[in-house]
């Protein structure tokens, strides 16, 4: 939607300043000063922006200035660890209709988390130093997938459609790294 209008893509604002395509499978917000936003229409968003922009930004993508450790800053300033309590403090406005699901708390994370990391199944696939990842964990640290999915497990009692779109997530933002991801799928794991 553009201004309240549906439109269809390709689409320019501009002449080019901005320009929204479609591309495989992804909705692409492109700037003239190169600023990219690629979404799946389903659970992976990815946000590039030039390196000039390094340490110059702040919000739910951090602040870009190459320390993981000091992205969780609040829209207040405030730092915290908790990832969710970072996430609702960016949140602009309330939508009618479109809500968060707060499940609580997962009492049995920790015992999770453990048996997943013994796995080179389902989440621990994603950590297996032998396994279809291999060529990516250089590029990018599993660990944080890796939580992702032991979360989504556990709240979702082992459902593979939930841990399935964080590991093709981080399958995806392998290959734009440029690492090879080997076969990952299988007839016991995400099939399709």
């Amino acid at each position: 939607m553009v201004k309240g209008l549906l439109i269809n893509l390709p689409y320019s604002i501009n002449n080019g300043e901005i320009m929204i395509y479609k591309q495989g499978f992804d909705a692409i917000i492109l700037t003239n000063f190169g600023f990219r936003t690629t979404f799946n229409y389903d659970s992976r968003v990815s946000v590039t922006i030039p390196s000039t922009y390094a340490g110059a930004v702040g919000g739910l993508c951090g602040d870009f200035n190459g320390d993981p450790g000091n992205d969780l800053i609040m829209k207040n300033g405030m730092t915290t660890t908790d990832a969710t309590v970072f996430g609702k403090s960016w949140k602009m406005k309330d939508v009618r209709g479109c809500s968060e699901e707060d499940k609580g708390d997962c009492s049995d994370r920790a015992s999770v988390e453990s048996r997943q990391r013994e796995s080179k199944g389902e989440c621990g696939i994603l950590l297996d130093k032998d396994g279809p990842f291999r060529e990516c964990h250089a590029k990018i640290n599993p660990q944080g997938s890796f939580k992702d999915c032991v979360y989504d497990y556990c709240f979702y009692k082992g459902r593979q459609d939930a841990i399935c779109k964080v590991i093709s997530s981080y399958s995806a933002a392998c290959q734009d790294a440029g690492a090879t991801v080997y076969a990952w799928r299988s007839a016991k794991l995400c099939s399709e």
